[in-house]
This record gives structure tokens, C-alpha cells and sequence, in this order.
């Protein structure tokens, strides 16, 4: 049975945009885009190769809005908080990183939170696709 392992590469990968990164169900493999497609279309292909194409599944990939809300959620200051419930996604990652620089202590676990994040996404993850994992940091 195969074993993918989340490690700190597996982690820089979920920063990845969206379907920059593919799953292998089979070797349990990371793949990017680019060698997605060399692998899975190569010439000579029939049909029923070409659409057997359901090993690959998109890899993780968090929105950095989703992590930036997610963080405004555990500081306590409801002025600051209440200026992320309106602003947009893009908004949201400018504003998040002003403020990072000008309240240092409100913000000075963000790479603690961050990590941990990410990890309980990817195993989440991992666990809805019936992935077998380790973590490995």
C-alpha cells in the first residue's frame, strides 16, 4: 500500500496556484503541471489511454485569503477583525500583510499558525481523497 509523506516539500507545494500541482492515486508522486501534461499525453495514446486519465487528482492548494481570515480569527482585537469581514479576497491579503508590519504583536504568530494550518488542511485533505500519509517534519 502506498504512503505519501507530508513533508516540508510537500507543504511548499500547497502554495502553489491552483492545478499547478497533481496527485498521483497510483505512486502516491507530486507532479507539476508541465510534467503532468508530458506524462499523460504523449504521442501515440489511443483513446481509452488518453481518458484513463483518473490516477491524477489536483494537489492541495490553500487560497492565501483563506489563511490570512483564518489567522484574524484567533487575535482579539475586534476593530481589526471587523475590517476583514468586509474587505473581498484580494483585499484581504494586502490589508493582512499591513497590518503585519504595523501591529507586530497582534501578528507575531502568524509562521507558527501558518504551518500548523496548512499541515491540518493537507492532512484533512488527504483524508477526504482515501490517501494513506505520514508527516514527516
Amino acid at each position: 500500500m502506498s504512503n505519501f509523506v507530508i513533508d516540508k516539500d510537500a507543504l511548499k507545494k500547497a502554495w502553489g496556484a491552483d492545478s499547478q500541482y497533481w496527485f498521483s492515486l497510483v505512486d502516491y508522486k507530486i507532479v507539476e503541471d508541465i510534467d503532468f501534461l508530458k506524462l499523460s499525453l504523449s504521442d501515440g495514446m489511443d483513446d481509452d489511454e488518453i481518458f484513463k486519465l483518473d490516477e491524477f487528482i489536483p494537489y492541495f492548494h490553500f487560497k492565501r485569503s483563506e489563511l490570512a481570515k483564518a489567522y484574524v480569527q484567533t487575535i482579539t482585537n475586534t476593530k481589526i477583525k471587523s475590517k476583514f469581514e468586509i474587505l473581498d479576497d484580494d483585499a484581504v491579503v494586502e490589508y493582512f500583510w499591513k497590518c503585519f508590519h504595523v501591529y507586530p504583536d497582534l501578528f507575531k504568530d502568524v509562521e507558527e499558525f501558518q504551518s500548523e494550518y496548512i499541515l491540518g488542511r493537507l492532512e484533512n485533505w488527504c483524508e477526504k481523497n482515501k490517501i494513506n500519509y505520514t508527516v514527516e517534519l
